[in-house]
């Protein structure tokens, strides 16, 4: 079967929106339905039942191919309920005798990206996290391995000719910063090579890479407008990308540049030049019958020019260096976050991932407060204040506590920095201010107390901060003069040294026993920044390290020599639903109270969290400071969730003017699975037993809950 890419919407974009394809969901004519109610919805095929699933809530033809390449496939969503989003997908094929259905797959997700290619389908998710393909072999997960291990794997499989292997692995890092990828993805649409031939997708693939400077990207782009391919023949536009490439010492472009030249094709004729980009393209065309052509062009430009000239030429191509470009190196560059969310990547890059930027703010904030900002994701739209780009942003769900803003002053490329965080040892708050010249302060405040400044006002705030009448903490380095900072593209700030401190307990939350081998689930926000980490049950302590982390979903494991300790499995079977019960075990406002595991009962409220964040569990069950990374146990005794945050009363009620009783949140274990899974963490997993008390869940979980200790 010969399939062919879906199109969005949107002109140029990448992404792929459920339902916007032009398939949309069954209609009269369809040949699959959904029929049923909650819990028995059933999968109809030519009036004949083909499935039943007794587990999702409701299910969805979200895409069915009727015609051309991919006719006879079909899309299901399955949902679990509440205001989830979809959880899993599967593939329903038409084609043959006898209809037949795919496994499920993916993770919770509203857009998945597509990519339908001659012989197979590539579905891949947000955060080049999971893809699967499927094929008349049937459905495969892509494996899960680092975006430079795909990419190295799929330019490979292109240039073996492996096209389909290729497809999966580059499609996997569509949302990455090799250009590499996405430079062969272009190959592949331009030449029809494993995908349909797409001369305006192939154009769409090399700009992303050339937005990663790929300088043979600028060529390929040339190529298309002087040939009219997927636009319009242009060939002074095409001269425009061949001088981009040029200039960064692709020979191709060097070549037909100087050969345009040479002839006047959609530029005035120059034999100097021509002779210039030849000279330099002799040297870098790897094809020996270019560079005989290259030869035989050299010797014809020469015969015009006297000796003078010639000579002059060829001083000035010797030395010659091929242009360094910083994508980000100045002003307007940096403006074009403005009005869009700040991990928005453009040209591969977030804004904290600019590098000039990412050095200051790391001299300002210091390397491990920077890095913790990829947690704090709920964010605004960046602005542009009275000269200062503004950015920040918050952690979902504890809004209040964890936040953080930055201003980058875009004359002088000054940056200014405030990050407020969550004390467990004032049950407080902790703010920190910065600039890049490495001044710093730090202030512990009260839960009540506003943290970093909103971002209309943070640029005068933190400066206010940052001042002699502040309470200042001893600078790490003397604040530099009042002179512009150099820009962004000039190199990276340098970082000054960061006194050791003494080693003292830091912050504490819970954890709890996944596997025989003494792995710990937990958040990541319990254990990051610490410098060393120990278990504590009672008086007992022992030492622990961190093996893996996601910020992202704020999950963390670690690892013990642990004797005593039962292993918590993970629910396996039906869904939780809204109204079942739940308990919490966990070690709250550690010092405070007592030194075993505390137990909380409560019910789900809701399978999503604030704004609809599906990766998460609402709960009435009562949570503190210290239960984050704690278990959630459903009726039977298996886990069904980890512990994160509760909603702050006091914020809620100055915003609403009522106060909030009991909500909570949760992350799914679908999500704490899947990261386990990513980190080969064998864990176990087990249908929920009989119903049970809540106290003989209670004391379940707490043989298997420790208390985690952060020093730093």
């Amino acid at each position: 079967m010969a399939w062919s890419l879906c199109r969005t919407a949107a002109a140029g974009s990448l992404a792929i929106a459920m339902g916007i394809c032009g398939y949309g969901p069954a209609d009269a004519e369809s040949r699959i339905s959904i029929v049923g109610e909650s819990g028995a919805k059933r999968i109809i095929v030519d009036g004949q039942p083909l499935f039943e699933d007794k587990s999702s809530m409701n299910m969805e033809v979200v895409r069915e191919w009727k015609e051309g390449p991919a006719a006879g496939l079909a899309l299901v969503a399955h949902y679990s309920g509440g205001n989830a989003c979809p959880a899993t997908y599967s593939v329903v094929d038409l084609n043959g005798p006898v209809a037949r259905m795919s496994g499920e797959f993916g993770t919770c997700s509203d857009l998945m990206d597509e990519y339908i290619g001659n012989d197979t389908i590539v579905f891949a998710f947000p955060g080049n996290t999971k893809a699967w393909t499927y094929s008349k072999g049937g459905l495969a997960e892509v494996p899960r391995v680092p975006d430079a291990e795909h990419t190295a794997t799929g330019v490979a499989a292109y240039q073996a000719g492996d096209y389909s292997r290729a497809l999966a692995h580059l499609w996997s890092v569509r949302q990455g910063r090799d250009p590499q990828a996405f430079y062969t993805l272009g190959l592949m649409a331009h030449l029809g090579r494993g995908v349909p031939q797409d001369y305006a997708k192939a154009r769409q693939f090399y700009l992303e890479a050339s937005d990663r400077d790929l300088p043979v990207a600028f060529f390929r782009i040339g190529v298309l407008h002087a040939n009219g391919r997927g636009v319009s023949k242009d060939l002074a536009e095409a001269n425009r990308w061949y001088r981009k490439a040029a200039e960064r010492g692709d020979g191709l472009g060097q070549y037909n540049l100087g050969l345009n030249i040479l002839t006047g094709a959609g530029s005035k004729k120059n034999d100097a030049e021509a002779l210039y980009w030849i000279t330099l393209a002799r040297e870098r065309l790897l094809d020996p019958k270019d560079r005989a052509a290259a030869e035989r062009n050299i010797a014809i430009i020469e015969g015009r020019l006297t000796p003078e000239q010639a000579r002059s030429v060829k001083t000035s191509a010797a030395a010659w260096k091929p242009m360094a470009v910083d994508p980000f190196a100045d002003a307007a560059s940096l403006r074009a976050w403005v009005g869009s969310h700040p991990w928005t990547r453009l040209k591969g890059m977030a804004l904290l991932d600019v590098p000039g930027l990412r050095s200051r703010l790391v001299t300002a904030l210091g390397s491990e407060q920077v890095s913790g900002l990829a947690n704090l994701d709920l964010a605004g739209n960046v602005q542009e204040n009275a000269g200062w780009l503004i950015a920040g942003g918050c952690m979902p769900h504890s809004c209040d506590s964890d936040q953080y803003v930055y201003g980058v002053n875009l004359s002088t490329f000054e940056v200014l920095a405030c990050v407020s965080k969550w004390s467990p040892a004032t049950s407080g708050k902790t703010v920190i201010y910065g600039n890049s010249s490495g001044v710093r302060a730090e202030r512990s405040i009260s839960l009540r107390a506003e943290g970093c400044p909103k971002a209309n006002g943070a640029v005068p705030a933190i400066r206010a901060a940052l001042t002699p009448a502040a309470p200042i903490i001893p600078p790490i380095v003397a604040a530099a003069p009042p002179t512009a900072s150099p820009p962004l593209g000039s190199g990276a700030a340098t970082i000054p040294p960061v006194r050791p401190e003494s080693r003292k307990q830091s912050a504490s939350g819970s954890g709890f026993v996944v596997t025989m081998a003494g792995h710990i689930l937990t958040n990541h926000h319990v254990v990051e920044g610490c410098r060393s980490l120990s278990i504590r049950r009672g008086q007992s302590s022992t030492p622990a390290r961190l093996v893996a982390a996601d910020r992202k979903n704020d999950l963390a494991v670690m690892k013990a020599d642990i004797q005593d300790l039962a292993v918590l499995p993970f629910r396996d079977g039906r869904s939780i639903r809204p109204g079942d019960s739940v308990v919490a075990v966990g070690y709250p406002y550690a010092g405070l109270l007592s030194t075993t595991a505390q137990v909380t009962t409560g019910t789900v409220t809701s399978l999503a969290g604030i704004a609809d964040d599906t990766r998460y569990l609402q709960i009435s069950a009562p949570v503190q400071p210290g239960n984050s990374g704690g278990p959630l146990l459903d009726a039977g005794g298996t886990v069904t969730g980890v512990i994160v945050s509760t909603l702050n009363a006091l914020t809620v009620a100055m915003t609403t003017g009522s106060v909030p009783q009991n909500v909570n949140f949760a992350i799914k274990p679908s999500v704490a699975r899947a990261f386990l899974d990513a980190n080969g963490i064998d864990y176990t997993s087990s249908v929920p037993e009989a119903k049970m008390e809540p106290a003989d869940i209670g004391e379940r979980g707490a043989k298997s809950t420790v208390m985690i200790e952060c020093f730093d």
